[in-house]
């Protein structure tokens, strides 16, 4: 069996993605399966926008190099 991780239901939450970060890290996953409401809700529509750039992407990015690119996230360019 593969092994794999599901999440969802973030909602923007640092807490939860520093969870998910330990997680990953403590019991490397071949697969992580990104299911929805990641995001900020939308009526902080210009935190969602910070959070994208100070956050979402850094934590990713930190997370390749952290499992030395063996994880690797298909991230949309944020500059885009």
């Amino acid at each position: 069996m593969i092994n794999c991780i599901f999440i969802s239901d973030l909602h923007g939450h640092r807490d939860r993605y520093e969870k998910l970060v330990r997680e990953i890290n403590e019991n490397p996953p071949r697969i992580v399966f990104f299911g929805g409401d990641l995001l900020p809700h939308s009526f902080h529509r210009r935190f969602e926008e910070d959070f994208l750039e100070d956050f979402f992407y850094k934590i990713f990015l930190k997370l390749k190099d952290e499992t030395e690119g063996t994880l690797s996230p298909c991230l949309p360019d944020p500059g885009q």
